[in-house]
């Protein structure tokens, strides 16, 4: 695809990777290993990351030939171990996960396109001021989609509030958006402890234990530990407490400490926040076991009231099982 060379002050000039035209320069502000920004294709705009690594080597690139081949071999299991993750996503149908619209190697650089979501300007942190009735349907977003991957054994593994994206919807209310799925992975293709990423914060105890190489599992129910926290931040603002000298509530839990949950929260849910931190997964209820104790449906109403994914600027309402209705009348296609 043409670009017209129309170069800023800055000396950036606008290029096209895989037909989409990035017209500014990606960021690297809160990035990991990637940099990131806007992209434009058939008149949208898309969110685009540019991954730092892996670099696939040139043809003509000097060095050893094992060495390039090996590190071919290794850029073809990175992009299709992701590309199975990112299929497994795209089949959960969850409505409010930001789901992988595009995968591609351009030269020897890798991108990921996803839909851009617009926040609406209200902190994650601030949910709590919101009403009883919001705080729940948040609530049962989360459950119901992360309840989804799990049907497809995807861990997230890096559910924290800047990769949850608050939507306000039709009549006041709030939706949230499931980002970032860049330290995802398949239950029984779990990376290794060393490449495994995200915030301590949220870490379930089994991830801390098969990140210091001892023998641990990482399920689906590793991401219940990370709702847990979350839901704890909804319903009063704050983080779950636990005693000094740990570097982490996932440690703390680990060692036989007790998560200090706050008398702010109401005792259903203090008890349903005491079970998702339970420090043995088996124990932990699954993310749809939370869903139906916060009063979700059952999977095939959850379904049948289920939204399809909807543009950025479609309209939408809350059912009463926290789930987001596409409420936008047809345009014509225009």
């Amino acid at each position: 695809m043409e670009v017209k060379n129309s170069i800023g002050t800055s000396g950036f000039s606008p290029y096209a990777v895989n037909g989409f035209i990035i017209r500014q320069p990606l960021t690297a502000n809160n990035a990991g290993n990637c940099t990131w920004g806007y992209a434009y294709k058939y008149g949208k705009q898309f969110f685009i990351k540019r991954f730092l690594t892996p670099k696939f080597p040139d043809p003509d690139a000097d060095m050893y030939e094992s060495l390039r081949v090996r590190m071919v071999e290794q850029c073809e299991e990175w992009y299709s171990t992701h590309s199975r993750v990112y299929k497994a996503i795209l089949e959960c149908g969850g409505s409010n996960i930001v789901n992988p619209l595009d995968f591609f190697k351009d030269k020897n650089t890798y991108y990921l396109v996803t839909e851009k979501i617009g926040s609406c300007g209200v902190s994650f942190m601030d949910i709590f001021k919101k009403s009883d009735e919001q705080k729940q349907i948040i609530l049962k977003i989360l459950a119901y989609e992360i309840s989804r991957l799990a049907e497809k054994n995807v861990v997230h593994s890096d559910l924290k509030p800047e990769n949850l994206i608050l939507k306000e919807t039709v009549g006041g209310f709030f939706t949230v958006k499931i980002i970032d799925f860049d330290a995802s992975f398949l239950e029984d293709e779990p990376p290794e402890p060393d490449d495994m990423t995200g915030d301590q914060v949220y870490f379930s105890p089994e991830m801390l234990l098969y990140m210091a190489e001892e023998e641990a599992t990482v399920t689906p129910k590793s991401d219940v530990f990370a709702l847990g926290v979350l839901f704890h931040i909804i319903l009063c603002g704050k983080h779950p407490g636990y005693s000094e000298g740990y570097d982490c509530l996932g440690q703390a839990v680990l060692n036989g400490d007790e998560p200090q949950i706050s008398d702010e929260i109401d005792k259903s849910s203090r008890e349903l926040i005491r079970d998702m931190l339970c420090a043995d997964p088996e124990k932990r209820p699954d993310a749809f076991e939370v869903f139906r104790r916060l009063g979700g449906k059952s999977p095939e109403v959850a379904e049948r009231t289920s939204v399809k994914k909807s543009s950025e600027k479609s309209g939408s309402r809350v059912t009463s099982s926290g789930l987001v209705i596409n409420m936008k009348k047809s345009n014509g296609g225009k």
